[in-house]
């Protein structure tokens, strides 16, 4: 199971719901299409710290919720984003013992190159919008980020992120 701090996850969506996610397509059940434009639309009327907000509001409390009783299986295991982003091979090396998976070291380094991206600086309309984990810190106010500390207390700290 593959978690992230969720303050960064509501930051990260917002953004991507606001201006990078690709619209829907004819294969996705037109109620489904108007959800995500009327979501996109109201995204793109509040700032950033409203909006994340508004998202925490969407599903999100539920689904760390979920994740946080699945991860209390005794089999699972358990990668942080945070641990993943700056240390990929080790990540992947980790998984690879996990799984019992006999790989050579020079294919899991060949593995993870392509993956190995950091955009050079922020791209709020792109997939790869800044990558760098604890953006949540620049891009909420002080409140925004007590409120939603006190509102994922539990899981920030099962998965082992600070409350603040």
């Amino acid at each position: 199971m593959h978690v992230r701090d969720i303050r960064d996850v509501l930051v990260s969506k917002y953004f991507s719901l606001r201006d990078s996610h690709p619209e829907p397509g004819d294969a996705v059940a037109p109620d489904k299409k108007r959800t995500f434009l009327r979501q996109r639309e109201m995204l793109r009327k509040m700032d950033v710290d409203e909006g994340v907000l508004r998202l925490a509001t969407w599903g999100v409390a539920d689904m760390m919720r979920g994740l946080r009783e699945r991860a209390s299986c005794k089999d699972a295991m358990l990668t942080r984003y945070e641990d993943m982003v700056y240390c990929k091979e080790e990540s992947a090396r980790d998984v690879c013992r996990h799984f019992c998976w006999d790989r050579p070291a020079r294919a899991i380094a060949r593995a993870v190159v392509p993956f190995d991206v950091f955009p050079d600086g922020e791209h709020p309309d792109q997939h790869l919008r800044q990558v760098h984990p604890g953006n949540y810190k620049k891009k909420l106010k002080a409140g925004t980020v007590k409120r939603l500390s006190e509102l994922f207390r539990n899981e920030l700290e099962f998965f082992g992120y600070p409350v603040c």
